[in-house]
């Protein structure tokens, strides 16, 4: 993995150009694997106006000095703007210093960006993918995660030997910051193992064979000696969470670990400090999960149906939405896989029963997660969501922007708040009015630094 470039150092000196943009370019060669450039102009004092992009200004005028990563982003104000507080847009800006917001302005300030006609939000994220796994798959994603605002992912099932090298190059300021689960805890046979057999077979992992799946993909295990073994394996993997399955739990067609196996699982993770986030594929199999004290599920029922009468299996009634938000258990959503496999009349029966157990587990309390599990980036299930009519924009605003702190639970984010981290997006017109405003990205920062794309980048497809 070619290492990442220099930091340019902020320099004291002035700028011939009355306006320009402070930079961070991150761009992604056509050919091998990601490399990322980082440029920050920053010469003294000066104003920027957030503006409708320009393909022009993607062209760095300076060249980069020789300071590492490690430099301080520089000391912002902002002018104009109305930010989001969580409920609405207020005109209250805030300052940026170290990489943090705060809420005084500071002694000195090296940019000021004008913010007029903008709503500022906190950046968005993507709770359940499987795209960022290999040096293969970052090609174009870090940059199509940025374009949409997403800064903050989720890998809920990968495979180490792949996946842990990229976090050198991952969870920096100008990439997106990826929490990876590992290969999950199934039966033998059991999702995911066929799926990831079939993409040995399609040269997806080249060179490897199914036989070195087990224990990377995967970790099938149907008694407390197998379970305690694999587990001590995924933790010399250093995982960010625990995956687990569930099947259809205690029916005839059970696949996935049984419901003692989950419990026992959970168990070992907290000990350790690791949450479990749970693949459930019917509404029992929430209710089991919760009742195991697991941290999260990874999908609302239903995905595709498995069962003509889906609403026997699927509809989540009010117990286990209560038990959920008892204890604490989110609940990611991944509404827009219906689009992939149902159409017509079984569609609409799909989309009613997604209508319904979202308003039973909202009406509950249970914390909702914004999340696809699907090659997009996080905001096609955002937009799905919104095209389901069940939340206002208020609502649907506020749960993707509080997606982030459940993926990262440690840290300040997910807030335009001081002494959080100063990450934002201004957008070019009111998401509270017209949600699809969330796609009207004009200013990305990360950590107090801002990013621009290079000019070929788009957005989810």
């Amino acid at each position: 993995m070619p290492s990442v470039p220099p930091f340019p150092r902020a320099s004291s000196r002035t700028h011939s150009s009355p306006v320009y943009r402070q930079r961070i370019r991150h761009t992604v060669p056509a050919a091998g694997c990601l490399a990322v450039l980082l440029f920050l102009i920053a010469f003294g004092s000066s104003t920027v106006s957030a503006q409708p992009a320009d393909p022009a200004e993607h062209v760095s005028s300076t060249e980069p000095s020789t300071s590492s990563l490690s430099s301080p982003p520089q000391t912002i104000a902002f002018t104009g703007g109305a930010w989001y507080d969580g409920t609405g847009f207020v005109n209250d800006p805030l300052y940026i210093e170290n990489g943090r917001f705060i809420a005084e302005r500071p002694a000195s300030i090296d940019t000021t960006i004008a913010l007029d006609r903008h709503f500022v939000v906190p950046p968005f994220a993507e709770a359940h993918t499987h795209r960022i796994d290999q040096k293969g798959t970052l090609e174009g994603a870090v940059d199509a995660y940025l374009a949409d605002g997403v800064f903050y992912v989720a890998n809920l099932n990968n495979i180490p030997a792949f996946a842990n090298p990229l976090r050198d190059t991952l969870d920096r300021e100008n990439t997106v910051d990826v929490a990876l689960a590992h290969g999950g805890f199934t039966s033998p046979g059991g999702h995911p193992q066929p799926l990831y057999e079939r993409l040995v077979d399609r040269g997806i992992y080249s060179d490897w064979t199914k036989e070195q799946l087990a224990g990377q993909a995967f970790h099938a295990v149907t008694n407390s000696e197998e379970l305690r073994t694999a587990y001590e394996t995924i933790r010399a993997d250093e995982p960010d969470l625990i995956k687990a399955y569930l099947m259809f739990a205690e029916t005839k067609n059970a696949s996935g670990l049984t419901p003692a196996v989950l419990a026992e699982l959970v168990e070992m993770a907290r000990t350790d400090g690791l949450r479990v986030s749970v693949h459930a594929q019917s509404a029992n199999d929430m209710h089991i999960a919760a009742e195991a004290g697991a941290h999260q599920i990874a999908h609302m029922p239903p995905m595709p149906f498995q069962h003509d009468d889906g609403e026997k299996w699927y509809l989540i009634p009010d117990s286990t939405a209560q038990l959920l938000a008892e204890r604490e258990v989110s609940v990611v959503t991944t509404t827009v896989l219906a689009d992939g496999f149902d159409d017509g009349e079984r569609k609409e029966r799909v989309r009613s029963i997604q209508r319904e157990n979202l308003s039973t587990l909202h009406d509950a309390g249970v914390h909702l997660l914004v999340g696809s599990d699907t090659w997009g980036t996080g905001q096609n299930e955002a937009l799905y969501l919104h095209g389901l009519d069940v939340f206002d924009n208020q609502t649907l605003l506020r749960l993707w922007t509080d997606t982030g702190r459940s993926i990262f639970p440690d840290r300040a984010i997910g807030r335009l708040a001081p002494d959080h981290e100063a990450s934002l997006l201004a957008l070019t017109c009111n998401p509270l009015s017209d949600f699809t405003c969330v796609e009207k990205i004009d200013l990305r920062i990360k950590q107090g630094y801002v990013i621009e794309l290079p000019p070929q980048t788009t957005s989810s497809p």
